[in-house]
């Protein structure tokens, strides 16, 4: 395993590692981190050592180099660690009664020792632990922590991932003992102990249950918008920083230990393009804490054409994914610090992915924090146990299953290696313990049981379970092959026969292909090289992947794919299958190009799905109780101007108009100002405010104008043609046809995806007051990139103050000599709005 790094490794030193707080969706000031160097020892028995061997740098496995360690624990074997600590000035700083321990993870099972008392034990290599270690511990004197670990891998039943002893292939490393971090936390005596957060997308509201040691009175704040910011000022100072949040809701005074209700009003949605979280801080009379949440909704409903897709705030939301494992050449399953980490989100983000299938190993709660706050969609793999695997059953057998749509039941316990019913007790368990650890994760939308038949076993009684336990998220109850008919994916991986797939009542997901290898020199670990098809060269692979693409993903998205996990993310190992290198140093793709790439997907998977309700708002432009003007409207094409009322010559109010816009020209400055400066003036001025992005009448109009753009500049994005002219006196059913074909081009404008083009758009609100009393609204739309501008407005009376203002706005915003010889988009919006009532 030596001879690669990362670009982190030489900043791991003993006083530098990982040294963030390590639970952002519980934050307490209050901890010490545990992480360095620890004392360790490999031993044949389970007696406690009488001295160690050396120094072990926590929180890597001995096999990972940076430990410093690079020995593989063996199964009959058993290891040791050892670490003192002071607990009296934690305990006196922060007035705290109870002293916790808290481990991320230790693999695979383990039982510590409080100055030689044994203070608790632990089974499960991937989940997070806490003992209460008040009563083992000193105040005055030093204390020590001993540690056992037992890890036998893959040589039982405990679930371990894609760890083998006898690695290779597409199963890696085993490691073992403590692989996430280790801290102390001083508590007072009636703390909180948990924190759960649901939220009900379509109601606008958050239910929060807070856990408490007995009933006591609890404050609940919402605040927003929450930050990385307030995650470290919190741990670190125990308050909140000035300047960086608001209150969002009045205090609520609770008494725990119950579920409360708080309603949010207009709220702002979370999605991988806008991820907004709320912060919660929650205070009883001995302590305080610190969480978040975010709105947001997942589920599987039909599209307009009956076909099930994944929605994502009640809207069809393709989903690119890719294959995330998680292993670094230096820490193994820990990365190297918390920037790689980042790095690893950030890099999938930047090829276009949407989401990463996190495959059989529950990472650190740091990661998920990083994919809720930058914004990447999770499917969460339960790690995979049973006895040793039959490959000819659970891979090439399954394949061939797979492609000739042949349903096997998993009651099979020899064949799919779970014939010991404590192995099965174990995972149930564990299921149950990762959907509470991870449950607060808005991440998080998909949990996955089952992969490829690793173990699998009553995949209906556990999607069941699932469900019990959490129904904010959809189900891939068996990914790959073994499918049970349950949980709401139809799950296919695809990499030797040809993909084919039938519709049926669930979504229909890729949920694995592509493994394309590509040998980059000098960045492998061993001469083996592993992946599912070979190329030479960085344009080969591209040209494979296009392909790939071209003829069988997006024929397959087209016809009901609403989901694709392209495999994977880097090389691990062997595996030379990957977008990136081992050390992600080498990208063996252009990132951009990759990005391209995705895009295509996302369109051609959200081209095809309409939603209901979607349809553009209708503009109006004058009504007897309450005015309506918009100046620029409609998503096909520049502007128009509409002549309303009874007009019998339709072709001389067009001469008309021509003429004043000749008027115009004479009378008009040339003279601009940019959309950053009329931004300041509307505020300065009007006392403007800018809308909240989350609103229904935001939203309605930044798609209204991002359809615009879409129509403007790339059409081609867009199936449903351009109808043709009508003709002089169309009948009625010719102009139904029409505006239905209008309507339904503009629809799927609206849907193509934010990353088709660049579009900085603000929306502000002007309240129109008289004697402090207001009487109506206007809205200034405004969009940076193409430096445009848009005005409406409402009122109830003063129809003509309402006009003025609207038209000082278009005064100052300007137009050039340009703009009035080419008629341009601009200088018809400004003629409009000069003179209103002489064109409605």
């Amino acid at each position: 395993m030596e001879g690669l790094k990362t670009r982190w490794s030489d900043s791991v030193t003993p006083d530098h590692v990982w040294r963030e707080y390590p639970r952002p969706s519980l934050v307490r000031n209050g901890w010490m981190n545990l992480n360095g160097f620890w004392e360790y020892k490999f031993t044949e028995d389970e007696n406690i050592p009488d001295a160690y061997e050396g120094q072990i740098l926590v929180p890597f496995s001995p096999e990972a180099p940076l430990s410093g360690v690079n020995r593989q624990l063996m199964p009959e074997e058993w290891l040791w660690y050892r670490r003192f600590f002071s607990a009296g000035d934690l305990l006196q700083k922060y007035e705290a009664g109870r002293l916790l321990l808290h481990f991320g993870a230790v693999d695979q099972s383990c039982t510590v020792y409080v100055n030689g008392k044994e203070a608790g034990n632990h089974v499960g290599g991937y989940l997070p632990f806490t003992l209460d270690i008040t009563d083992f511990c000193s105040r005055e004197a030093e204390n020590e922590i001993l540690l056992k670990v037992k890890d036998v891998s893959d040589a039982s039943w405990h679930s371990r991932g894609k760890q083998k002893i006898a690695c290779g292939g597409m199963f890696y490393t085993a490691q073992s003992g403590i692989w996430q971090p280790v801290w102390l936390e001083a508590v007072p005596e009636d703390s909180v102990r948990y924190v759960r957060i649901r939220t009900d997308y379509e109601e606008g509201l958050v239910k929060i249950k807070v856990g408490t040691r007995r009933t006591v009175p609890v404050q609940i704040t919402v605040l927003k918008p929450f930050s990385d910011a307030l995650v470290t000022g919190f741990s670190e100072h125990g308050a909140l920083p000035e300047g960086e949040w608001e209150e969002h809701k009045v205090r609520i005074m609770a008494s725990g230990s119950r579920e409360w209700t708080i309603g949010l009003g207009d709220f702002e949605s979370w999605s991988p393009e806008h991820p907004f979280l709320y912060g919660v801080l929650i205070k009883t009379e001995q302590d305080s804490v610190l969480s978040y949440f975010a709105m947001r909704r997942c589920e599987v409903k039909r599209d307009e054409n009956g076909i099930a897709r994944i929605f994502l705030n009640k809207r069809p939301y393709f989903q690119t994914g890719v294959l995330d494992q998680g292993y670094w050449p230096d820490g193994l399953y820990t990365a190297p610090c918390d920037q790689a980490l980042i790095h690893d989100i950030e890099l999938a983000k930047g090829m276009g992915f949407r989401m990463m299938r996190k495959h059989v190993k529950i990472e650190q709660e740091r990661w998920y924090y990083h994919c809720d706050r930058l914004g990447m969609l999770v499917w969460q793999d339960m790690v995979n146990g049973g006895s040793s695997y039959r490959q000819w059953f659970v891979t090439y057998l399954a394949t061939v299953f797979s492609y000739l749509h042949i349903s096997v039941k998993d009651c099979w316990r020899r064949l799919l290696s779970r014939r010991e019913k404590e192995g099965c007790a174990e995972f149930r368990r564990e299921v149950r313990e990762t959907v509470k650890a991870l449950y607060n994760h808005p991440c998080i939308v998909c949990w996955v049981p089952f992969n490829e038949g690793w173990g699998q076993f009553d995949a209906e009684g556990i999607t069941g379970e699932i469900r019990s336990l959490d129904e904010s998220r959809i189900i891939d109850q068996a990914s790959g092959w073994y499918d049970q008919g349950g949980g709401d994916i139809k799950s296919i991986h695809s990499y030797f026969l040809p993909f084919v797939f039938r519709k049926e009542e669930r979504a229909a997901a890729l949920t694995e292909f592509g493994g394309y290898s590509l040998q980059a020199d000098g960045y492998r670990l061993s001469g083996k090289a592993y992946g599912y098809k070979r190329f030479d060269s960085e344009e080969e692979l591209k040209n494979g992947l296009k392909r790939l693409m071209e003829k069988i993903v997006i024929p397959s998205v087209k016809r009901g794919i609403s989901a694709t996990v392209y495999t994977q993310l880097s090389d691990i190992e062997d595996e030379i299958n990957g977008l990136v290198t081992y050390d992600r140093e080498i990208a063996k793709v252009d990132k951009n190009w990759m990005k391209a790439l995705n895009e295509r997907l996302i369109r051609q998977g959200e081209s095809n799905s309409i939603p209901e309700g979607t349809g553009r708002k209708k503009t109006v432009f004058a009504e007897k109780k309450s005015a309506a003007v918009s100046i620029i409207g409609g998503s096909d094409g520049p502007t128009a101007v509409f002549l309303a009322g009874k007009s019998r010559n339709k072709g001389k109010a067009r001469e008309k108009w021509e003429r004043q816009l000749e008027f115009l020209c004479r009378d008009t400055e040339p003279g601009t100002h940019t959309v950053e400066e009329l931004e300041k003036y509307l505020i300065e001025k009007y006392g403007a405010e800018k809308q909240d992005p989350n609103s229904r009448s935001y939203e309605m109009a930044r798609r209204c104008m991002w359809g615009s753009l879409v129509l403007d500049e790339c059409p081609e994005l867009v199936k449903t043609p351009k109808p043709a002219p009508l003709g002089r006196h169309p009948g009625k059913a010719e102009l139904e046809a029409y505006i239905s074909q209008m309507e339904k081009r503009n629809r799927e404008a609206e849907l193509v995806p934010s990353s088709a083009l660049p579009m900085k758009y603000e929306r502000y609100r002007i309240h129109l007051k008289e004697d402090g009393k207001v009487y109506g609204e206007l809205n200034v739309e405004t969009e940076a990139v193409r430096q445009r501008m848009s005005v409406s407005f409402s009122a109830e009376s003063r129809w003509d103050e309402a006009n003025k203002a609207a038209a000082d706005i278009y005064r100052y915003f300007g137009v050039s000599a340009e703009d009035m010889e080419k008629r341009s988009e601009r200088f018809l919006a400004y003629a409009a709005a000069m003179d209103m009532k002489r064109h409605l």
